[in-house]
């Protein structure tokens, strides 16, 4: 595979994106308002697969820390000069960018393009976008992601080389978003082509594209769009109704609390923590990450960001298995309500 990227299919890997970001990562219409600049006349990016590179040779990814409240924001000067020094301490030459998570892809767009570098079609949360940096592929293998170069809105740079604890490397990121109060760019896992074969969720991108292409098709209807989104996922539906209570905040660097959604007597409870990670229904726990809570908007068919939930919205909620690597018992052990500071029981589908 060696795709080039026009500025239709970006938004239609932005929109599929949305199924699986279990309302987090950037924002679609955020996203959107990135790519005319990043499409410009004379602009070519390409989506490449780690097959048509050389083992031997090194990526890296590039993503934001913040709350999901606030994802309207210009990270790309930030992500360029974080990219250098990332060059500059590890003293590797790149040869492609992949995503930190999924639906932070305008961010990959644009660093890719101010560095002239392909886009490798990975990344390393198992496909969805994820609340803190601990919940990662690699640690899950046990291995690491650093050395990590941050970089504020205002160029501020720090450079983490070493540490064996994972919640200290997102602590570490969080601190300066929050001190800050604005998103923080964030290169890191400089990696061997090899060990991302190894490590990295592979295939996200093209998932996404294939996705978005379902729900930009104004040929079909809304209810055949999500019938198609449902089957292409192997979805669970997990209740479908309105949303009738908000109670979320952005005061600790992450929007946090939870959405009501009723149907008749029925009420889903969606916690949510930047994503939404763990679905009650009649308080009884239903589903919890690792798998993915998606909640579908049934005008649109598409993902609903929970920073644009609102009241009285018709929704779908479903339910995706996560990644085989996610479902491991390492990998649960790794990712639960637990390890969010939510007090549920793990139940997967």
């Amino acid at each position: 595979m060696n795709t080039t990227i026009t500025q239709d299919i970006a938004t239609d890997i932005i929109a599929g994106a949305s199924i699986f970001s279990t309302g987090g990562g950037f924002e679609y219409t955020a996203q959107l308002k990135k790519l005319p600049e990043i499409f410009a006349a004379d602009s070519t990016l390409r989506l490449i697969s780690v097959d048509e590179l050389a083992d031997t040779d090194y990526i890296c990814t590039a993503y934001g820390v913040g709350s999901a409240s606030n994802t309207d924001v210009d990270l790309s000067a930030a992500l360029t000069k974080g990219f250098a020094v990332m060059q500059e301490i590890t003293g590797k030459t790149f040869a492609g960018i992949f995503a930190g998570e999924t639906n932070i892809e305008a961010l990959v767009f644009e660093t890719a393009k101010s560095a002239n570098l392909p886009i490798i079609d990975a990344d390393c949360t198992g496909g969805r976008a994820v609340p803190e940096i601990q919940f990662d592929n690699l640690f899950v293998a046990g291995r690491n992601i650093l050395p990590l170069v941050a970089v504020t809105l205002k160029g501020d740079v720090a450079v983490l080389y070493e540490t064996d604890d994972p919640v200290f490397i997102e602590r570490f990121v969080r601190n300066i978003a929050v001190s800050t109060g604005e998103s923080v760019a964030v290169i890191d896992h400089p990696m061997s082509v090899a060990d991302a074969k190894q490590y990295l969720t592979l295939g996200i991108f093209e998932r996404s594209r294939q996705m978005g292409a379902i729900i930009n098709n104004a040929a079909i209807t809304v209810d055949a769009k999500i019938a198609k989104i449902i089957k292409q996922t192997q979805a669970s539906v997990l209740l479908q109704g309105l949303v009738s209570e908000i109670d979320l905040s952005s005061e600790k660097g992450f929007l946090e609390g939870t959405i009501t959604v009723a149907d008749g007597d029925q009420n889903a409870v969606l916690h949510v923590k930047n994503e939404t990670l763990v679905c009650t229904i009649d308080s009884t726990v239903r589903l919890t990450a690792p798998d993915l809570i998606t909640v579908l908007d049934l005008e649109t068919g598409f993902g609903v960001h929970n920073s644009k939930i609102a009241v009285g919205q018709q929704v779908c909620i479903i339910g995706i298995s996560a990644s085989k690597l996610w479902r491991t018992d390492a990998g649960v052990k790794r990712f639960n309500p637990q390890a969010v500071g939510l007090a549920f029981e793990t139940v997967l589908l």
